[in-house]
């Protein structure tokens, strides 16, 4: 049996941050190190130490794995006139060592909750063909707070490689808290970590003038386990779909089958128009339409579930639990209500369901705007402007929704009519009239379910 104990001739890396707040939501809420109160530091210690104007101040705090000899974060806040960055702009030069190494076995899901979250990733997770001797590990990097590279390392358990025996340390050792299991913490635009970076080496602010040393220090590799709470671990790279991925791939058919049926109802609705075309072919045209039409009432319906289940996947929305649970009870009844409908045109049943559909779409359309023009002004309840931004076109689509069905009211008695007791030119005019205001809300909804799938996407 192997005996695995740690060995490093260094135990502690120090990082001078820019915003405490921030890198502590980082080190304590995300990665779930323990941390110490807030100690000052002056004097004349300070500034012989980091070589600082006189008069210089800090705080420090001590981020620990408890039990660890090694895995120790210094965050150091200085407070001085000056500040200088190490590695700044586009300077190929590193200095000292070179990232923080934390170690988790869902390295897929975790790598696009982090992302979600607003941290700036360096690539895709990426499995790397060692020696048969050292093993498979699979790898991705991001920035954490203070632009410090994040190395994210899942490692094959159960071999006889040298990540296998690495793997087996850290088994023996634990986790933290957290385990990336609760929300991620997104992260706010402005200080260290940028959410709309340059592509540059990583740098960051630093304390004093002759701050190199911090520097120098502060990428320790850290023998840190991050694992979830898993009764057994994977044995090789992720290949099965997570269940982030899978909602995804329902979000993309959901675009799919809006987009693109709602341009198929549109051509069938050109057809009924068509007074060249023979009342039978007019008839058939509309049954084609209804059926059709189907596909993007479906979809528009069910993309408020599935988004906000995406969002709470990412962490990064504060519908969980109980209240994501609410929400897909209210899409699958306002779905069920959306078919009843379908089913029972024209009936009196049918006309009070349409009636009782038309408010709860008025009272979803404030909720929606309103959450969303919200969040981009307050940050809250939705911190990603990306998101907030979604949710408030999403509630303008079901308005324009709702535009559709009001220029399109006498659409139906005309074409009724047109059935009974076949064409004229009153009837024909008052189907190409309803047919020709419908089309800007038509057109809106389009252009602004397109920018959804961009949002959604880019994530600016």
């Amino acid at each position: 049996m192997t005996s695995h104990k740690a060995r490093s001739a260094l135990g502690i890396s120090f990082i001078g941050v820019a915003d405490m707040e921030q890198s502590l939501t980082f080190y304590r809420d995300v990665i779930g190190l323990t941390v110490t109160d807030s100690q000052p530091w002056s004097g004349g210690s300070l500034a012989a130490q980091w070589q600082c104007p006189p008069g210089s101040e800090a705080e420090a705090v001590l981020a620990t794995f408890p039990g660890s000899r090694v895995g120790r974060v210094m965050l150091v806040k200085f407070h001085a006139d000056s500040r200088q960055e190490v590695r700044a702009g586009r300077e190929t030069t590193w200095i000292g060592l070179g990232n923080l190494n934390f170690y988790n076995n869902h390295i897929h899901d975790t790598a696009l909750r982090l992302r979600g979250a607003g941290y700036r990733f360096w690539s895709r997770p990426t499995t790397y063909e060692m020696s048969e001797a050292v093993g498979s590990p699979t790898e991705v990097v991001f920035e954490a707070p203070d632009s410090v590279p994040v190395n994210l390392i899942q490692l094959i358990r159960g071999t006889r490689t040298q990540t296998g025996d690495m793997a087996a340390f850290l088994d023996s050792h634990g986790m933290t808290p957290t385990g990336f299991l609760g929300e991620v913490p997104a992260v706010q635009p402005g200080n260290g970590v940028h959410r709309h970076p340059a592509r540059r080496r990583p740098g960051g602010p630093l304390g004093c003038p002759l701050h190199r040393r911090l520097r120098r220090l502060r990428l320790l590799q850290l023998l840190l386990p991050l694992r979830r709470h898993r009764t057994d671990p994977p044995q090789g790279p992720d290949t099965k779909m997570t269940g982030y991925e899978v909602l995804l791939w329902v979000h993309v058919l959901l675009f799919v089958y809006w987009l693109g049926a709602d341009i198929g109802v549109f051509i069938s609705a050109r057809s009924l128009v068509n007074e060249k075309l023979p009342v039978p072919g007019r008839a058939i045209a509309a049954k084609i339409l209804f059926t059709i039409d189907m596909a993007p009432r479906t979809s528009h319906v069910m993309m408020l579930p599935i988004g906000f289940s995406l969002a709470a996947a990412l962490g990064i929305s504060p519908i969980t639990g109980i209240w994501l649970i609410l929400v897909w009870a209210i899409g699958l009844a306002w779905l069920g209500l959306t078919w009843y409908i379908r089913f029972r045109t024209g009936t009196v049943s049918g006309r009070t369901a349409e009636r009782f559909d038309v408010w709860f779409r008025a009272v979803l359309v404030v909720v929606l705007v309103l959450t969303g023009a919200v969040s981009l002004i307050t940050d809250a309840p939705f911190s990603q402007n990306w998101l907030a931004l979604k949710i408030g076109l999403f509630g303008i689509i079901v308005a324009s929704g709702a535009g559709i069905r009001l220029t399109l009211k006498p659409f139906g008695p005309a074409f009724a009519q047109l059935m009974s007791d076949g064409p004229s030119p009153t009837v024909n005019d008052t189907l190409r009239s309803a047919m020709r205001r419908s089309y800007p809300f038509v057109f809106t909804i389009w252009t602004l379910v397109a920018l959804l799938a961009l949002l959604g996407i880019a994530k600016p």
